[in-house]
């Protein structure tokens, strides 16, 4: 059978770069449109939630935000991208809170890259350690006095997984 070859893409949106390795890198670091005006060749994007926030004292770490790679047909129109931001520090027991997803819509489907989770806070001793909430990676848990860390939560529900990785337990 005859199979048209693809076109190379062209397009507008981010922060534009053509390096030399072959590729044209348009970087996102905020809300913006990729606009491609012509072209059906395959891209490939890297889809990144923004990251949670740490815990307090003694707390978990926040959990990096999904990282979600897709090969996609270059499609032409405008499709927008919301950037997720990171989540704040926590400032008492319950921990730092949880990125805003990254969601690319691209052809009228959301592509989203959950959050990172909040690591989990203490509040100081002898407050028990709390666990890190789920997100694109699970936040640690805070420190507990005691010497049992928390379990750090794990991915949770789509569009957390399965991008991401589940958090760790704080150790004393």
């Amino acid at each position: 059978p005859n199979v048209a070859p693809q076109t190379p893409i062209t397009a507008t949106g981010g922060t534009k770069a053509t390096p030399g390795d072959g590729y044209i890198y348009h970087l996102f670091t905020s809300n913006g449109n990729l606009s491609i005006s012509s072209g059906d060749a395959s891209m490939d994007c890297l889809i990144v939630g923004g990251g949670g926030g740490g815990g307090y004292d003694r707390g978990g770490g926040g959990g990096a935000g999904a990282f979600r790679p897709e090969t996609l047909a270059g499609v032409t129109g405008t499709h927008p991208i919301t950037i997720g931001s990171g989540g704040a520090g926590g400032t008492g027991t319950p921990g730092g809170q949880t990125g805003s997803n990254t969601t690319f819509t691209y052809n009228s489907t959301p592509y989203i890259a959950g959050g990172g989770g909040g690591g989990g806070g203490t509040g100081g001793s002898p407050n028990t350690g709390k666990d890190g909430s789920y997100g694109g990676s699970g936040g640690g848990s805070g420190f507990l006095s005691a010497g049992n860390a928390s379990a750090g939560a794990v991915g949770g529900p789509a569009p957390y997984t399965p991008y991401g990785n589940p958090g760790k337990h704080g150790t004393q």
